[in-house]
């Protein structure tokens, strides 16, 4: 299983991927074994702080791809993923040119077992997991000392997250087939025989209960650790506090999974509980006129739970990440220039009423929202003076520039992973599928107060109030990597039509296509003698008439 072997070959060092070199090495550079790591570990708990420290930066990683081309202009970790996962559902139409490099994902053909959308995915949240194994095997999880318990808990809590999104990504939503195989499930107990054996894909059921089982033991080390006095505001500074998981990222996390595997009551409890944690935390929604104007690049603000963090000195500036492929300015940027800018499906935007200031969030036909500031007016007044592309209909301005100044040549736009508006959304949704008439009552107390003054949800069925909940979803989190997820979740399918699709990209895909999931990829189904039949039969798209 040369795969998973190489992969592992990092865990069972002790290091996994920008982890300190100061566990690997003895004086006289021999090798440290694991059993020496955990004696170091146990006389300086802080050894292990680079080792943890590493996994969010982890999250944004580059170079994922085994045997393919480094310079991959899509190839910028989780944020990429988010950009992939948008551009293959029927959200985010965008151009289709020389410069485009999510024309796979448009076309959905990039769902083989050798396409670099693909590993971009597997390798991304593989070695993610594999750092976090790293850190798992070399701290006792009954460990009762509080910095111990906090490395611990960001470990079991970064792998949780890759293994939900994987199971995502691998397989069709949990409800639709608990048995269904997804991935291979690989922790710090089972690397040795990963290792000599493979591992074969483990079912809805097996992954889960990994998934959960993590999350638990997740929350329960947070709040022992912060018992002692350890919590990421103190083991972190600055924007990166953010960065790392708190009990309020572990209640959103239970509830995206207890919301797959429509566990209502306890989605609705966890949600709930993120909801009042966040508060406590001084973390509330963005009123209306804050995001009445380009904003939700700052990581710093009060609505954000959990995100990545965009050093403005780091190397993920440029063109290569989500600030450089995702955002409509900066002269320096190809992107703009090529006119590959993100728009929104052109139906949900005009189903969008005029008076929810998230109609400001992108053009119309024609032309820039009347609410833009100055500053940005007059950038997007004249994009040819600026180097850019004439813009498209639909395009977003969601996502404000760095600094606030369009003509930035920087792209360090932080990356939302998780805002206090989805826990809103995941409350009602969880509250809703049980009772719709209180569902629609928290849907109508978040829109109506936050979004659209007077809006109400008039949730009479089940069926009605899920289909309100995932409009609200599409348009509140757009661009934010949820979109994909959720109508995979809700088992909708694809329809394009009538969204400003190229007229080669207006498909109809329904729910059960297997075009819908990724294949293994081909060096797991090669070097994993357990894998087994990897190929799901799929088959690209054919367009349809409008």
């Amino acid at each position: 299983m040369k795969t998973i072997k190489s992969l592992l070959a990092v865990a069972v060092a002790g290091v996994a991927l920008s982890a300190c070199n100061d566990l690997d090495q003895a004086p006289l550079s021999s090798t440290v074994t694991i059993d020496q790591k955990k004696e170091i570990i146990k006389q300086n708990p802080e050894m292990m702080s680079a080792s943890v420290n590493a996994l969010p930066g982890m999250t944004s990683s580059r170079f994922a791809i085994w045997g393919g081309d480094p310079r991959q202009d899509a190839d910028f970790g989780v944020p990429s993923i988010f950009m992939i996962l948008d551009h293959r559902g029927q959200d985010m139409p965008s151009a289709l040119n020389g410069y485009q490099w999510y024309t796979a994902a448009l076309e959905m053909s990039d769902f083989g077992a050798s396409y670099y959308d693909n590993l971009i995915i597997w390798n991304t949240y593989y070695k993610l997991i594999n750092s976090c194994n790293s850190v798992c095997s070399l701290v006792d999880p009954d460990t009762e000392d509080g910095v111990m318990q906090y490395y611990r808990a960001q470990a079991v809590g970064y792998r949780a997250y890759s293994y939900l999104m994987l199971a995502q990504l691998y397989q069709f939503t949990y409800a639709k087939n608990p048995e269904a195989l997804t991935v291979p499930v690989i922790t710090d107990l089972n690397l040795d025989q990963a290792a000599a054996e493979g591992m074969p894909r483990a079912t809805g059921v097996e992954i889960f209960a990994q998934i959960m089982s993590d999350l638990n033991e997740a929350m329960a080390l947070l709040d022992q650790a912060e018992a002692k006095g350890y919590t990421r505001n103190n083991r972190a500074s600055g924007n990166l506090v953010k960065t790392f998981m708190n009990q309020t990222v572990i209640y959103g996390l239970r509830a995206r999974a207890n919301l797959l595997m429509q566990n209502y009551p306890a989605a609705a409890a966890d949600a709930k509980a993120a909801i009042d944690r966040a508060a406590n935390e001084g973390l509330t929604p963005y009123s209306m006129e804050e995001v009445s104007a380009p904003g939700i690049i700052n990581i710093a603000d009060h609505s954000w739970v959990w995100g990545f963090y965009t050093d403005p000195g780091s190397m993920l500036t440029g063109l290569i990440c989500w600030g450089g492929q995702m955002m409509p300015w900066h002269a320096t940027a190809c992107y703009p220039g090529a006119g590959c800018y993100r728009c929104i499906n052109k139906k949900l935007y005009e189903s969008i009423p005029a008076n929810d200031v998230r109609k400001n969030w992108w053009f119309n036909g024609t032309s820039a929202p009347k609410t833009l500031p100055s500053n940005y007016s007059e950038y997007l007044g004249n994009p040819s003076a600026y180097g850019l592309a004439d813009y498209s209909p639909y395009m977003q301005v969601k996502f404000g520039a760095y600094d606030d100044n369009p003509g930035a040549t920087i792209n360090a736009e932080d990356v939302p992973y998780m805002r206090v508006e989805e826990l809103y959304l995941m409350y009602a949704e969880a509250t809703g599928m049980q009772n719709p008439t209180a569902g629609g009552q928290i849907l109508t107390d978040f829109v109506s107060a936050y979004r659209q003054p007077g809006y109400v949800c008039n949730a009479q069925s089940q069926e009605i109030f899920m289909e309100e909940l995932w409009k609200q979803r599409r348009i509140e989190l757009w661009g934010e990597g949820f979109s994909y997820l959720d109508m995979m979740r809700f088992q909708k399918g694809i329809d394009r039509r009538g969204g400003g699709y190229d007229p080669t990209l207006v498909y109809v895909v329904a729910p059960d296509d297997p075009v819908l999931i990724y294949e293994i990829n081909y060096k797991e189904a090669a070097a994993n003698p357990l894998i087994g039949p990897t190929s799901n039969n799929a088959s690209v798209p054919n367009a349809v008439k409008e």
